[in-house]
């Protein structure tokens, strides 16, 4: 191949400055592929951070971020009963004629709290999976009288 080049890796490390292998050894540290990744190795999907605040593990910096404009609002009075992670069923669990046990489905949002009388669910989020889309679907059948908030944008 005309502008191809075999070279050992000897060779290589000759031609780059040290800056370079510095910089290089320092993004390859992390965790030996240059990609963020969370405690334990894990590199996320979708490039999510996970954040603490005190105790309480997010799954991302935009969560927590939420998490704390909304403390801030439920210390000012202006949510109440804001609750981390509930869990709603959108279908019951069963068991089909032949004896196989179906699980229920359930979605678990980020927060929800009550705001002038109206129950809000919160989920914020960075990319919209298929699977939220559909369990957004039966959440919004399921739970007419409950708002639904998905929030995107930056944190």
């Amino acid at each position: 191949m005309k502008g191809f080049k075999t070279v050992s890796l000897k060779e290589l490390e000759s031609m780059v400055s040290s800056d370079v292998r510095e910089a290089s050894a320092a993004v390859f540290a992390r965790d030996g592929n240059g990609m963020d990744a969370e405690p334990g190795g894990c590199i996320s999907k979708y490039h999510n951070q996970p954040t603490h605040r005190g105790d309480i593990r997010f799954a991302s910096k935009r969560e927590a971020a939420r998490y704390d404009v909304l403390m801030r609002l439920a210390g000012s009075g202006t949510i109440t009963e804001l609750r981390l992670q509930p869990s709603f069923t959108l279908t019951e669990s069963y068991i089909t004629p032949s004896g196989e046990r179906i699980r229920a489905l359930r979605y678990v949002a980020d927060f929800s709290y009550v705001q002038n009388g109206q129950i809000v669910v919160e989920d914020p989020k960075g990319h919209e999976t298929q699977e939220f889309i559909n369990k957004r679907k039966l959440f919004m059948e399921k739970y007419p009288m409950v708002e639904l908030r998905v929030l995107k944008g930056k944190v």
